[in-house]
């Protein structure tokens, strides 16, 4: 599994819907993937190389964000893996932070802008964004 190097360019992503707001994608390394994933990534692609991203998402410009998106883009093969991870409170009575993560998930595409908005409206259908 070989990372690209990663540039510190930002992607603009259209709105998934009119009070969405997306941060990123933006380039990061593969050491910011969660575990699962750079599993499920070697497993599958072996040594190929990718360049991972990830992306945050809000319903309004100043919420805190909907947690985190994940992906890892393997140009040469047309394929992205993604991982979605939030780290939330379960409710007022139990003050306790859980980790949530559903992934990962591959999609056939080799467009950070497209995989985070097609994983988006995936989660979203699925009833599996907070």
């Amino acid at each position: 599994m070989t990372e690209q190097t990663p540039d510190q360019t930002e992607a603009n992503l259209s709105d998934a819907s009119s009070f969405t707001v997306w941060i990123g994608p933006q380039r990061t390394t593969s050491e910011q993937l969660p575990a699962a994933m750079r599993v499920e990534m070697a497993a599958e692609c072996g040594n190929e190389e990718f360049r991972a991203y990830v992306a945050e998402v809000c319903d309004m410009p100043e919420d805190v964000p909907n947690g985190r998106f994940h992906f890892a883009i393997y140009g040469g093969v047309g394929k992205t893996c993604c991982m979605y991870t939030d780290r939330t409170v379960i409710s007022d009575l139990h003050p306790h932070f859980v980790d949530l993560a559903i992934g990962p998930l591959w999609l056939a595409t080799d467009s950070a802008d497209e995989a985070a908005l097609r994983f988006y409206e995936i989660l979203e259908d699925a009833g599996r964004l907070p």
